[in-house]
């Protein structure tokens, strides 16, 4: 059963991922922001996305979540009718409770999608929730990012301004997100533009 603590942040929680620079790992770079990727921290499995042109690595441990968990987790996005967006994939780990999905919005209109995220911090913030929002280009796309934190979970989503909006989120619990911030950063320093592939 999907946890309903999730169900509150999972639409409008973006984050700035914090990046540390460590030795021995490789380092990808582009533009203005560079990730720690330590290939140790992820999957063996590369998801690839040919629609959205983009492909990752989930965190170690973070597997395709089963038909029935999708199904249940697409309909309570679906009861939100928070935006327009379509559940692409679901990745979960069943002892962190961890999610990280990938939607597709279908509001083509990145001016309106801005606002609505802006409004999103503000809402939190009034609320007295923890936020952060920021913008980068990273791997040939234009991202926008925002950190919400509230007693039970970090919800981290990325917003991809491309040909195709999408975004990809993960939703740790707060006791579990120290631990796994390192592989949540190498996970999201694994993502490539398709016609910009690079080695790990």
């Amino acid at each position: 059963m999907l946890n309903k603590k999730y169900i509150f942040i999972i639409l409008v929680s973006v984050i700035i991922v914090y990046c540390s620079c460590q030795s021995g790992n490789n380092i990808a770079k582009d533009d203005n922001i560079t990730f720690n990727v330590n290939k140790n921290l992820l999957s063996e499995n590369q998801y690839i996305n040919n629609e959205l042109s983009f492909s990752f690595y989930p965190p170690k441990g973070w597997e395709i979540a089963s038909e029935e968990f999708f199904d249940k987790f697409s309909e309570s996005i679906k009861k939100q009718k928070v935006t327009d967006i379509s559940i692409v994939q679901v990745f979960y780990n069943p002892t962190l409770q961890a999610i990280c999905y990938i939607d597709k919005i279908d509001i083509q209109d990145n001016e309106k999608i801005n606002s609505f995220l802006e409004a999103s911090k503000k809402t939190f913030e009034d609320a007295g929730i923890q936020t952060e929002i920021d913008s980068f280009r990273y791997s040939g796309f234009d991202i926008k990012q925002l950190m919400v934190i509230n007693k039970q979970v970090v919800s981290i989503k990325l917003t991809f301004f491309s040909d195709e909006i999408f975004e990809i989120v993960y939703n740790v619990p707060k006791q579990f997100y120290e631990k796994n911030v390192k592989s949540i950063e190498s996970s999201i320093g694994s993502i490539n533009k398709l016609r910009e592939r690079k080695e790990l």
